[in-house]
């Protein structure tokens, strides 16, 4: 197992190949919009897949750069699609990259395919491709950088040396590339990231004693989540809660959510605490509210109703859905993709076919300790055959004097 994740986890090469990538779009992006950026995907937690894709984040209060953000950021970046860019060093603080490469300060970029789309929520993302890393650009995201210091504070609590990254990045891997195979085609956008990050930090808020190894996260993982019914209950950081049948509010679960207790690994006041940025945090305007406040300004005759006070979430997603993860710190539903009973179907044999599995392979290796390693590797042949020798997913190299390894 230590295997699988040392094959899976970003080696250097991997993380200033997307650094600098990163830093060809925020150049750009504090051209056209004079806003920071930041990053909210899990690389900062070192918990990213070499597929995933690369999430980026635009804070603004300025009204004329939140109510057309999309259209600003999307038109910049095709009018300059599909011709290379230069990353170069901007201050000594960046040059130890290079130093460490040992190379040429410039890397070529390419940005391609960009578009935007409306979310749920009301709210844009603008959509790109930066060689060949899909890329994802919200605005005002602050509740995406909370939860990834949320997952710093579970993993520096839980400590045994990152146990709880290493537990994440093989469940999220088990999840993308072995569950496509056992599942006859990706089904990984029915559980969003942060979804799978969540009902993670539910196992150890429940079982932190009991789990000394990501081969233990990852075993009870794939119990409690195929075990769940989700017509009758929802997932919770306190673990699996009952709800009323035919029950549709998210508030319903809120209220039947179980408090914090002694033997939980986060107690009330970290979960207070958390509540309190959270709220603060959605105090941020959206492009759909500045768009409505800007519409009902007296210096603007267009008809438009009023956007709340703050927040980015104009339309939280408060539907109750047959696979619910309940955001720890939000009245909403961390899965958002609409599923139906085909999917909930196919998502829940994926999770009993994998733990059925993971249970045989465990009695294989009690019965056959001297093969451990190989009956082991058996559970997970996607992983070990498309990533061996550290190999990275990009179709050309675009780095100066360096191989793609």
């Amino acid at each position: 197992v230590e295997q699988v994740v040392r094959v899976l986890h970003s080696h250097e090469t991997q993380r200033e190949y997307r650094y600098s990538a990163a830093a060809i779009l925020k150049k750009q992006i504090r051209a056209v919009l004079s806003a920071s950026t930041f990053e909210t995907d899990l690389q900062p937690c070192f918990c990213l897949l070499p597929d995933d894709h690369l999430k980026l984040t635009v804070v603004s209060n300025n009204p004329s750069v939140v109510s057309s953000f999309h259209l600003t950021l999307s038109e910049h970046l095709h009018s300059i699609s599909n011709t290379a860019k230069f990353y170069f060093p901007a201050n000594e603080e960046e040059e130890h990259i290079w130093r460490l490469l040992d190379e040429t300060p410039a890397t070529e970029h390419i940005i391609s395919m960009v578009a935007y789309r409306q979310r749920y929520d009301d709210n844009f993302d603008v959509l790109c491709r930066i060689d060949t890393i899909e890329v994802e650009i919200s605005l005002n995201n602050n509740q995406e950088l909370c939860f990834l210091a949320f997952l710093e504070v579970v993993s520096k609590l839980v400590g045994q040396r990152h146990l709880f990254k290493r537990s994440l990045l093989l469940i999220r891997a088990w999840w993308v590339y072995e569950g496509a195979v056992l599942s006859d085609g990706s089904i990984k956008h029915y559980l969003p990231d942060n979804a799978v990050a969540l009902m993670t930090c539910a196992i150890f808020n429940l079982y932190h004693l009991q789990i000394q190894s990501p081969l233990q996260a990852l075993c009870i993982f794939l119990m409690e989540s195929s075990a769940f019914d989700g017509a009758v209950s929802a997932i919770t950081l306190q673990g699996i809660v009952p709800i009323a049948e035919g029950a549709t509010s998210i508030h319903e679960i809120v209220r039947a959510r179980k408090p914090p207790t002694e033997h939980h690994l986060l107690d009330a006041d970290t979960l207070n605490n958390y509540m309190e940025l959270f709220a603060a945090a959605s105090k941020v305007p959206s492009a759909s509210q500045q768009a409505s406040v800007v519409a009902d300004s007296p210096s603007n005759t267009s008809v438009g109703s009023r956007g709340s006070a703050g927040g980015r979430k104009s339309k939280p997603h408060l539907e109750r859905g047959p696979f619910t993860v309940l955001h720890p710190f939000e009245a909403s539903n961390m899965v958002t993709e609409k599923l139906s009973a085909r999917r909930v179907a196919k998502l829940t044999k994926l999770l009993e076919s994998g733990a059925s599995q993971l249970g045989e392979v465990l009695t294989g290796v009690n019965e056959n300790k001297w093969e451990a390693e190989k009956i082991m590797q058996g559970f997970f042949p996607t992983i070990l055959s498309r990533f061996k020798d550290t190999w990275r997913p990009r179709s050309e190299e675009r780095r100066v004097g360096k191989e793609c390894r």
